[in-house]
């Protein structure tokens, strides 16, 4: 069973934390970022199956979220997750772990602010899973006109009557978002550069700083991350070697994947998750 515990950063907020502990001699630790409203325990099936080989895992929860405090009384910015929420993350790990490899997998938006956090530069490997710039002209299909609703009516107006985005009230996303994060994600994807246009160099300075080996983790039936969101994605790793993944369903003997289905392990411990632990075997065998 996982040890539930909190993390404090640098400002002082309590971040909500588990940490699965591999049996016997550790090969590595883990930290793994969520979507946007996401429950930490959706990636517990993830945590486990890692940590069963070898490796400490941490999942943990963004500041206003779940048990990091309420939306209503965060005034945090979406940029805030990165560089302070991830970086106290990392920071906890490298003293608790400090001779061990660190590695970041990051899922949707935990792999937009993931190069955000200054201690993102230690890393020793990234796997960004199905995550993407979210610029709206990314989206296809139905899509389209869903987000476009929410970056310029349901964000903008709602999360200034409620004093936070109530997408949980509202069934949109598991949990409601605090104003200033769901403000600042509208911003990013009006911008056809995302983060890297709406913060302008700092973002890029922060990106190019990561030298470590990247996956790059595509999934075909995925519309929330669409392959020319990923793309850009990955783009912001211009020092850092890039590594690609791309899983269509039906080559995986699966009927479906999509944004969430990745980290079900009755979809995916059989055969997506070991294409991860193969990448990461043997970078970590050659770092």
């Amino acid at each position: 069973m996982p040890q539930d515990f909190f993390i404090t950063t640098a400002d002082g907020w309590q971040l909500g934390a588990s940490l699965f502990e591999a049996p016997g001699r550790a090969r590595g630790v883990i930290v793994i970022n969520s979507a946007m409203a996401v429950p930490r325990n959706l990636y517990a099936e993830f945590a486990q199956w890692w940590s069963e080989r070898g490796f400490h895992v941490v999942t943990w929860t963004y500041r206003g979220m779940g048990d990091s405090g309420r939306a209503a009384d965060c005034d945090a910015s979406l940029a805030d997750w990165g560089e302070r929420d991830l970086d106290a993350v990392l920071a906890w790990c490298e003293g608790e772990y400090p001779d061990l490899p660190r590695v970041i997998a990051a899922h949707s938006v935990g792999g937009q602010v993931l190069g955000l956090a200054s201690r993102a530069a230690g890393a020793d490997a990234i796997i960004p899973i199905a995550s993407q710039s979210g610029y709206w002209r990314h989206y296809v299909g139905m899509m389209r006109p869903q987000v476009l609703f929410l970056w310029y009516l349901a964000i903008p107006v709602l999360s200034r009557l409620f004093g936070y985005f109530p997408s949980g009230t509202l069934g949109i996303f598991p949990e409601n978002i605090p104003a200033h994060v769901a403000r600042e994600w509208a911003r990013w994807a009006r911008d056809p550069e995302y983060l890297m246009g709406s913060r302008g160099p700092e973002s890029s300075r922060n990106y190019s700083r990561i030298t470590a080996p990247v996956l790059g983790v595509w999934i075909a039936d995925d519309d929330m991350a669409t392959h020319s969101a990923h793309q850009q994605m990955l783009s912001w790793y211009e020092n850092a070697p890039v590594d690609r993944l791309e899983l269509h369903p039906e080559k995986e003997g699966l009927e479906r994947i999509g944004h969430f289905g990745f980290f079900r392990a009755d979809r995916s411990a059989e055969t997506l998750w070991p294409q991860l632990h193969d990448w990461l075997a043997s970078k970590l065998e050659n770092n």
